[in-house]
């Protein structure tokens, strides 16, 4: 949130989107997926709430008027002629842009950290376990809900293991960790920049043990890599409860996500075909769908195609293995946890 200095003397609240779409277009708006994730959208009315605002100390008046995303909101020179106008937060226009659309259909954005969003369908859903419920999309009236669970460091955790020597490049992690059978006995929690969901730690520190005189900087490679993995297993267990029902793929994209290597050891331990998405755009591809749908005044949304999976990877252990590896990472962060408590 932020302010933008109006007429008045006061000014309004925006959010990022607000300010950029007042630039562009004149209209003092936000989407309802962007309002959802300030903590002061009622979801089952999908508007702002009088009883967060007051909680929160704000004055809802100040507050812009929430529109669905797949509204034509106003035009623009900026871009050359009147273009269809849509507003989605990345993760959710990603959500669509991947085509996972129907309930259960769940995708993984690899960033500077991880982002995992399964549609919840048209049902107002509230998580039990932890993971973040808001609005996925809204068209022509009619809404789709999502959960959404967040690993902190992910992109970062790679970037710190390139400052400290134990990688090259980023590009080369599939080189590395292919050189080793395992950790070599190191296990690794990245909260380098606390946890996220379902633990919502942000003091926690990062964990790094089983270290001796025969850990390589690989072995260090694959366990911080081993840890990242199991963190998304842990949110698609929390996904699984809150839906009532099992994953059937995982969708995945982002920069990480072109790690072969990587994306096997996420499919090992969810135990879910990992699907690679083939375009780094699913973002724009999702709001660009917005826009056909608002343009077409339609609640029927229609993902742009797209040139097949590059590669679905399959789980390579059994789900003994796997579930092995889920626990003895859980008992580790039950460790971080601990730490940052006491």
């Amino acid at each position: 949130m932020q302010w933008l200095r109006g007429q008045g003397a006061l000014g309004v609240i925006t959010t990022s989107d607000t300010w950029l779409l007042q630039r562009l277009t004149g209209a003092y708006v936000t989407d309802v997926t962007t309002a959802s994730r300030t903590m002061l959208l009622d979801l089952d009315e999908r508007d702002w709430s009088g009883e967060a605002a007051q909680i929160f100390g704000i004055d809802i008046e100040m507050l812009p008027p929430v529109v669905g995303c797949a509204t034509v909101i106003g035009e623009t020179a900026a871009f050359g002629g009147r273009l269809p106008s849509a507003v989605s937060p990345s993760t959710t226009g990603g959500l669509l842009g991947e085509g996972c659309v129907e309930f259960g259909a769940a995708k993984c954005t690899f960033g500077t950290g991880a982002f995992l969003l399964v549609n919840m369908g048209a049902e107002r859903c509230r998580s039990v376990g932890g993971l973040s419920a808001s609005v996925a999309w809204e068209a022509g009236g009619q809404a789709a809900y999502c959960l959404d669970g967040q690993v902190y460091s992910v992109g970062a955790a790679v970037d710190w293991l390139v400052q400290l020597g134990a990688l090259v490049r980023a590009e080369d992690l599939d080189g590395v960790l292919g050189s080793v059978l395992d950790s070599g006995g190191v296990s690794v929690v990245p909260a380098f920049a606390g946890l996220g969901a379902p633990y919502w730690k942000p003091g926690a520190h990062a964990l790094i043990e089983g270290i001796d005189l025969a850990t390589t900087p690989a072995h260090l490679v694959r366990a911080t890599l081993d840890g990242v993995a199991a963190q998304i297993a842990v949110l698609v267990a929390v996904v699984e409860r809150d839906a009532g029902t099992a994953l059937r793929s995982l969708r995945v994209d982002g920069g990480l996500s072109r790690s072969a290597a990587f994306m096997q050891l996420v499919a090992d331990v969810t135990q879910l075909p990992v699907e690679v998405f083939p375009s780094p755009d699913a973002t724009a591809l999702g709001v660009a769908a917005l826009a056909v749908a608002g343009f077409e005044g339609t609640s029927t949304l229609s993902p742009f195609p797209y040139a097949g999976i590059v590669r679905c990877i399959e789980p390579l252990v059994g789900a003994d293995e796997a579930a092995t590896r889920r626990r003895c990472y859980e008992q580790a962060v039950a460790r971080v946890i601990e730490g940052c408590e006491s």
